[in-house]
């Protein structure tokens, strides 16, 4: 576990191991996110919020409904 505070701008810095899930929770609020860190060694500064990063039930994703398709007809 590790704690880090945010400077008068906003920004931390966190050391992360690459292709490893992690767990954000930003006290204060009920913010609690899944994320697994980029495996491609160019990437060297990513958003933590950022939805391609995170993890399937990532509520921050964007979700799109699996509806049936249905014809429509008329009777």
């Amino acid at each position: 576990r590790q704690s880090k505070f945010t400077d008068s701008t906003g920004h931390v810095e966190f050391s992360l191991v690459r292709g490893r899930q992690i767990t954000v929770a930003v006290i204060g609020t009920n913010i609690v996110k899944e994320v697994v860190p980029p495996t491609d060694q160019d990437i060297k500064i990513f958003n933590l919020i950022d939805p391609a990063y995170g993890v399937q039930n990532d509520y921050f994703k964007i979700r799109v409904a699996d509806l049936p398709f249905a014809a429509r007809r008329t009777l």
